[in-house]
């Protein structure tokens, strides 16, 4: 199965979140999972002959035929076939800052370790501070959420003591 949500300039983009959905399977048995794959891989040379530098080779990656990390995805994938399997981009990101928080924050939205219906089972991401393109994006972004937070917060509050 070909990728949904594929955009014509893949190459300004460094990767995407993405989820892949299990087809043709009863109500109970439809599984879900939620990942993130960069586009392009370095991949790392041996010197040349009486150098010292290591060099650098960056190619594509292999997203165009990736299932995932999960080893019971991918048992699935081969016991079903890839036909009964959709893999659609759910946003596509310009760094790895970017894809690493939005597949964070997918994965935390849709409660995925706590879902039966899912194949992940972990949640593993190493992020620093956001790069300074980023950040004032992302400072609003919280800042929105956290507004309505309070708002929420003292509505139930309110609630309560009356």
């Amino acid at each position: 199965m070909e990728w949904e949500n594929i955009p014509n300039n893949l190459e300004d983009w460094f990767g995407f979140v993405y989820l892949i959905e299990r087809l043709n399977a009863k109500e109970n048995e439809k599984k879900y999972y939620w990942g993130c794959k960069m586009l392009k891989k370095t991949i790392r040379l041996k010197p040349l002959k009486g150098f010292k530098r290591k060099r650098k080779k960056i190619c594509d990656s292999d997203w165009k035929d990736y299932y995932g990390s999960s080893e019971e995805l991918k048992k699935d994938v081969e016991k079903y076939g890839k036909e009964n399997f959709k893999r659609t981009i759910l946003k596509l990101c310009t760094c790895k800052w970017q894809l690493k928080y939005e597949e964070l924050k997918f994965q935390i939205e849709n409660n995925v370790l706590f879902r039966d219906d899912t194949y992940n089972g972990i949640l593993n991401v190493r992020i620093n501070r956001p790069p300074k393109s980023l950040k004032k994006y992302y400072e609003n972004m919280v800042s929105c959420i956290n507004s309505n937070d309070e708002k929420n917060n003292r509505n139930i509050q309110n609630n309560i003591t009356q």
